[in-house]
């Protein structure tokens, strides 16, 4: 190289950093940009499907009776809180949900305990990826009555996570095909639903998470950050399997917001 020729990526370095590169112009167009859609759309949807008094939904991974109590006095419908581990909907009954209103039972989301054409609606927040997609969606439209609906949330993996990561993360979680939207889709074409209403929330939940000052993604990146550290000594203490386990749920709303998971919500209709 003689004197007078410039590496192209020393030139490229020498205008990003000399002061021309628009920082300050972009920097004012994210502060600017509408709020972010975040998983409350999913009640925006429960309105549009239309859930009232005496009606019955279905709740599924319910874990606690989070949801289900929040639906219960948005819309005055009944709601059975259906979940695989017994644990947290005991301790929610502990807290004393409101009598007649909200039950809770342990069960498979793949074989809900309700009659065929029994409900107005299902709910599925952050967990059709834990399931086996075409048996959980054909549960669902099994038991809606004509014209009900299934209120939907799925976080989805993206091309920007692939190769050896992809697959220790999908290993890590035993995440099924209800994190691949393609293999969800067309689970959900396959039950004879339709989709009525759909939500590209994206990072929407971590980013509101920052903005109000939350702590969720400090303290995954803290504790992601502090795994990596101490790995060989954590795997000694608490076994691979473990490790990696609570790894991959510290990394899921880092990946969230890094684009490397997508939350969809949709509306289905039976």
């Amino acid at each position: 190289m003689t004197p007078t020729e410039v590496d192209p990526n020393t030139q490229r370095q020498a205008v990003l950093f000399s002061g021309s590169a628009p920082w300050d112009e972009l920097e004012a167009a994210l502060a600017s940009l509408p709020a972010p859609v975040g998983p409350d759309v999913m009640f925006e949807f429960a309105r549009t499907a239309g859930w009232g008094t005496g009606d019955w939904v279905v709740d599924t991974g319910s874990y606690g009776f989070t949801h289900a109590q929040r639906l219960e006095s948005a819309f005055g419908c009944r709601v059975l809180a259906v979940d695989l581990v017994d644990g947290g909907l005991r301790s929610a009954r502990s807290d004393g949900p409101r009598e007649g209103a909200v039950f809770g039972v342990q069960g498979d989301a793949q074989l809900l305990p309700v009659g065929s054409g029994s409900v107005a609606g299902v709910w599925s927040r952050d967990m059709v990826s834990c399931v086996d997609p075409e048996r959980f969606l054909a549960e669902c439209a099994r038991v809606l009555k004509p014209g009900g609906a299934v209120v939907l949330y799925a976080a989805c993996l993206t091309r920007l996570l692939a190769g050896a990561e992809r697959e220790r993360f999908l290993a890590a979680l035993s995440l099924t095909g209800g994190a691949e939207r393609a293999i969800l889709e067309g689970a959900i074409a396959k039950a004879g639903l339709h989709v009525d209403g759909i939500a590209e929330v994206g990072a929407g939940w971590p980013e509101a998470d920052l903005v109000s000052g939350g702590s969720r993604l400090t303290e995954d990146l803290l504790a992601i950050v502090r795994m990596q550290r101490a790995e060989e000594a954590l795997v000694a203490r608490f076994g691979r399997t473990w490790f990696e386990t609570i790894l991959a749920w510290r990394q899921w709303a880092p990946f969230m917001a890094l684009g490397k998971l997508k939350v969809v919500v949709y509306l289905l209709r039976k």
